[in-house]
């Protein structure tokens, strides 16, 4: 079983990437976020993480 304790911590990224662009829907925010070639499907969750905050720096420069 994963580790429950990575749900919160990542939603409140998402949250806090959705409202920084609030244009994108929540399909195009998550595959936006990813490098290309990325499978969003198999992507770990720490790893998606990391391209939220990724995402999130680029949005923000």
């Amino acid at each position: 079983m994963r580790d429950q304790a990575r749900v919160e911590p990542t939603l409140a990224v998402v949250q806090a990437v959705w409202v920084a662009a609030p244009d994108l829907r929540l399909g195009q925010l998550l595959l936006n976020a990813m490098r290309p070639g990325e499978d969003l499907y198999q992507v770990e969750d720490h790893v998606l993480l990391t391209r939220l905050q990724e995402f999130m720096a680029r949005i923000r420069s």
